[in-house]
C-alpha cells in the first residue's frame, strides 16, 4: 500500500462559464460595477436576485483551473475542479458557473451578470486572501485607537467605512498611505482587497452570500502573524476558520471571532473498487460516502489489474479551501 500522502487544498451539477467579453479590461470592468453601485440604477435593483428555478441552484464558482494538484498519483486535477467536486457530491441540484479569475475580478463580473437580469443563489471562492497582522491593522487607524485580539470587534465598522472609501474614493491621505506602507502593507493589494469588500457588500443587496475561507497558514511578517481577514468586515461574507478530523482549531491556521464560524478543513481520501468495472478503481476525497474520481485500478508485480484489493486510505487532503463548497450545500438544502 502507498505511504499516506498529505494534499493541502489552495483547497447531477450542470457547469457553465462565464467570460469576459473579447478586448474587455478587467480593471475597467471593476471600475465600471465601483460605478454602478454607486448609481441610481443600482438602488433600484437593489432587491432579491435569487433564482427563482423549482429544481436547482446556481452557484457561481470563482477559483484556479490552471494550477495542477496531485492527490494521488493516479489522480490530478487542479484546484477550482477539485470545489467543483466538492460541490458535485452528492447533490444534483446545483448548477455551477466558472469563473477562471481573480476574486476581485469574478465578484466584478457576477455583479454584471446581475445587473442584466441574471441571477444566483450563492458566491463561492476559495482563492487565498489577503490577511493582515495586527500591526498593519493598528496602522490603518488612529493611533489613539488600538487594534488587538480585545478590540477588533469594536473596530468592525470604523474598519469597513475606510475600506469603502479606499475602494470609491482612494486612499485618506498621503500621510495615511505613508503609514500604512511603512507597516509593510502593500497598497496595490489593500486598494483590491477594499473593491473586493465593496463588491460583497453589494452583492448582499441582492440577496446573494459569498462563502470565503478564512485561511491556510501563511509566512510570518516583520515576526508577526497574519491573522486577520478583511473580507470579515462584510455582513454578507460568510467566511469560516478550519478544524482537525477531531474537532479541534488547526495549529496555525489564522482566526478571528468576526468569522462565521468552525468547519471541518481535513479529510482522508478513501479508494474502493469500481462497483461495476473491475478494470476501475474510485475515490472518495471528503469522507462522505460519494466517490470523486474514477480511474484505471492499480496493476499487480504481473502487470494485471489488482483484483479483490479492499478500500484503503490514500491520504489525506486539507486546507481551509475545502469548507466553502460544503457549507454552501448546508445552506442550499437538497430539492
Amino acid at each position: 500500500m502507498q505511504a499516506m500522502a498529505l494534499v493541502t487544498a489552495m483547497a447531477a451539477v450542470v457547469l457553465g462559464f462565464l467570460s469576459l467579453p473579447a478586448g474587455a479590461s478587467p480593471l475597467k470592468l471593476e471600475k465600471k460595477m465601483l460605478a454602478y453601485i454607486r448609481s441610481q440604477d443600482f438602488k433600484e435593483n437593489s432587491r432579491d436576485h435569487r433564482c427563482t428555478a423549482p429544481d436547482r441552484y446556481r452557484v457561481i464558482l470563482i477559483d484556479n483551473f490552471e494550477y495542477p494538484l496531485r492527490l494521488t498519483p493516479e489522480v490530478t486535477t487542479t484546484h477550482g475542479e477539485l470545489l467543483v467536486k466538492l460541490l458535485k457530491s452528492g447533490r444534483t441540484d446545483i448548477r455551477v458557473t466558472i469563473l477562471n479569475t481573480t476574486l476581485a475580478r469574478g465578484l466584478a463580473r457576477t455583479l454584471q451578470m446581475l445587473s442584466r437580469g441574471g441571477c444566483a443563489d450563492a458566491v463561492v471562492s476559495s482563492i487565498p486572501g489577503s490577511n493582515y497582522t495586527y500591526s498593519q491593522m493598528q496602522a490603518m487607524l488612529a493611533k489613539d485607537s488600538p487594534f488587538n485580539p480585545d478590540t477588533r470587534l469594536a473596530h468592525r465598522h470604523t474598519l469597513n467605512a475606510l475600506m469603502q472609501q479606499i475602494a470609491f474614493k482612494g486612499f485618506p491621505s498621503v500621510k495615511w498611505a505613508t503609514r500604512a506602507k511603512e507597516a509593510g502593507i502593500n497598497l496595490i493589494k489593500l486598494r483590491e482587497d477594499a473593491r473586493k469588500l465593496a463588491f460583497i457588500s453589494a452583492l448582499g443587496k441582492f440577496s446573494i452570500p459569498v462563502l470565503l475561507p478564512y485561511g491556510n497558514p501563511d509566512t510570518l511578517h516583520r515576526g508577526e502573524e497574519k491573522a486577520f481577514n478583511p473580507m470579515t468586515l462584510a455582513d454578507n461574507a460568510l467566511v469560516f476558520t478550519g478544524l482537525d478530523r477531531t474537532g479541534g482549531r488547526m495549529p496555525g491556521y489564522p482566526y478571528s471571532p468576526l468569522s462565521d464560524g468552525d468547519a471541518t478543513a481535513e479529510y482522508t481520501m478513501k479508494e474502493c473498487p469500481h462497483p461495476t468495472d473491475n478494470s476501475m478503481a474510485v475515490l472518495d476525497i471528503n469522507e462522505d460516502g460519494w466517490f470523486d474520481f474514477a480511474y484505471p485500478r492499480p496493476l499487480s508485480a504481473a502487470g494485471e489489474p489488482e483484483s479483490g484489493f479492499p478500500c484503503r486510505t490514500r491520504g489525506r487532503l486539507r486546507g481551509t479551501s475545502l469548507i466553502p463548497p460544503q457549507k454552501v450545500k448546508d445552506l442550499l438544502p437538497p430539492w
